[in-house]
């Protein structure tokens, strides 16, 4: 099969995803009162993501530079939620939006989110350049936070069981992320995924009410 750029350029980020989870269970070793308290920084993950894009690059042959976006001039005193990794095959702008729910405001802010980094980046931004949106999000008792796999990917995990254990009962959304961006841009993402990437620090089991949400979409196709 032959590789282009936006190919590898995927496979890159496919990569960075999976390998992303061990880097976050050590995270989860380390400071665990901290994350389980939901007391991180906003920008924590976002920034540790990038580092595993560049690493990633790194291992594959690829110099890359990583750096945290500006905000606007109407936002200068907020902490930035956009990244850009750069590489000779491409480049992979990040953003991280503040999601609580996928009510109506948050979706609203996620539209502005990207339509301010592309009205802000444009001149910057090359075909085949891969967005990623990512989130992460921690459940609580609203319908409208327990919707969000399904609202991502458009459907439910295989094993709900494993979250009604938890106290955590999932609902059907009657709206897609894919959907949004379809009417908003024309596009539809070409990879999404979910995780529940950190584990309890004595009985190993997983923290599925923690999900980080992964959705790239290949922003102007050549």
């Amino acid at each position: 099969m032959f590789y282009g750029k936006y190919e590898l350029l995927l496979d890159v980020l496919i990569q960075s995803v999976n390998n992303f989870q061990g880097d976050c269970l050590s995270l989860c070793k380390d400071r665990y009162p901290t994350l389980h308290n939901q007391r991180m920084e906003k920008n924590y993950f976002g920034l540790a993501f990038s580092s595993r894009l560049k690493k990633t690059f790194s291992k594959l042959g690829y110099a890359s530079e990583c750096a945290q976006l500006l905000e606007s001039k109407k936002k200068i005193d907020l902490v930035s939620n956009r990244y850009r990794v750069t590489s000779a095959i491409g480049t992979i702008w990040i953003l991280t939006p503040h999601m609580v729910s996928t009510g109506k405001v948050y979706k609203n802010k996620l539209i502005k989110d990207i339509e301010e980094w592309q009205s802000e980046y444009a001149f910057a931004i090359q075909p085949n350049d891969i967005l990623l949106l990512f989130i992460d999000h921690w459940f609580n008792r609203s319908r409208k936070s327990r919707e969000f796999i399904h609202w991502w990917t458009g459907k439910f995990p295989d094993s709900i069981k494993d979250y009604n254990i938890q106290g955590i009962h999932l609902h059907k959304s009657c709206s897609q992320l894919n959907k949004l961006l379809e009417q908003q841009y024309n596009l539809a993402p070409c990879f999404t995924k979910f995780l529940h990437p950190l584990k309890h620090p004595t009985n190993k089991q997983t923290i599925r009410k923690y999900v980080q949400l992964y959705a790239a979409i290949e922003w102007n196709k050549s």
